[in-house]
């Protein structure tokens, strides 16, 4: 029972390390483009700053999270990043669709 309670700790660990690094950009985005003032000169710039944040797959939670669960078994890790990312994924897929889709049009005026 015990060691069930670590797993799942240690899952959730994992999961609030992608989403924290995730949506953090996205976060950041939207606080900014919910100033007063000409926004439709920030939003092009906003837009692409998340674009590059999530192309660019920096996440520092989580690959140092499943490094202090497991330090000395780097496929046990490699397993725990890969479940952070599962769980972040759908987020990243939405976007990128609207950014390829919908807001093309609108970004590229």
């Amino acid at each position: 029972f015990i060691n069930r309670i670590y797993f799942i700790f240690n899952y959730l660990k994992i999961e609030l390390a992608a989403t924290t690094d995730v949506a953090e950009t996205f976060v950041k985005a939207t606080y900014s483009l919910e100033a007063d003032g000409p926004l439709v000169l920030q939003c092009y710039e906003v837009v692409s700053s998340v674009n590059t944040s999530i192309e660019s797959a920096h996440y520092p939670n989580l690959n140092a999270v499943p490094l202090a669960i497991a330090p000395n078994d780097p496929i046990t890790k490699q397993k725990l990043v890969e479940h952070g990312l599962h769980c972040v994924q759908p987020g990243l897929t939405y976007f990128n669709k609207c950014l390829s889709g919908p807001l093309k049009t609108a970004l590229d005026a």
